[in-house]
């Protein structure tokens, strides 16, 4: 994080935006500590060329033209890739905010370690997200050795459907293999909607795949 880079940042359930001209940046570009050193930064994906990174900040940063959106807003603000970039960072910020303790023992996770330092339980990781723009479509693949154990390749235009009709069960994602996220949207009822949406717009750009990272076919 030692170059300049663009930050989402989350208070109080609203994103920092920029509303200046048609030239600057939505999102704040800058280096962390002209936003306060942001605690528990994850990296999740690429703007134009540069690192997107998203933090959870108790306050925002006083930034010229700088505004709290609402994640909803965004998709009519600043369209269809920013929206999926910002609705990616929401997830992995609600993931790692819901797993700041240990699940086994209750005992808050110390920044960085992988097990909890009172039980030893495996701490959940938050994978880096893949870079916000449309992912070329997949081929098959031949298999290698050691990939008969894995399960075959989900099709895309099933997870889609999936996501459009019963995304808000969290279908599309036990399909997909990734089973905690599943959970989590069939218990918000996709999170009342708007988990459901972000969905729909990442599969549609074939930005999400499987649990093994395969793309869909």
């Amino acid at each position: 994080m030692n170059e300049p880079a663009y930050w989402i940042l989350r208070c109080q359930h609203r994103l920092l935006t920029i509303r200046g001209d048609a030239q600057s940046s939505f999102f704040p570009l800058g280096l962390a500590t002209d936003f306060g050193q942001p605690e528990h930064v994850l990296p999740v994906g690429e703007l134009d060329g540069r690192t997107c990174y998203a933090a959870e900040v108790e306050q925002f940063p006083e930034i010229q033209s700088g505004e709290a959106t609402p994640l909803r807003a965004i998709f009519h603000l600043a369209g269809v890739e920013i929206f999926a970039l910002a609705g990616r960072a929401t997830q992995l910020l609600d993931w790692q905010k819901h797993h700041r303790f240990c699940g086994q023992c209750g005992t808050q996770h110390i920044a960085d370690s992988a097990f909890c330092t009172n039980c030893g339980t495996p701490r959940p990781v938050v994978a880096s997200a893949p870079a916000a723009q449309p992912a070329p479509a997949a081929q098959p693949t031949a298999a290698t050795p050691g990939d008969a154990s894995l399960p075959p390749q989900r099709e895309y235009i099933i997870a889609l459907l999936l996501s459009i009709f019963l995304g808000t069960l969290g279908v599309d994602r036990f399909y997909t293999g990734h089973i905690g996220l599943g959970v989590g949207k069939l218990l918000t009822f996709g999170g009342f909607g708007i988990w459901a949406l972000i969905d729909i717009i990442l599969y549609a750009t074939r930005s999400v795949t499987d649990v093994q990272g395969r793309p869909l076919i």
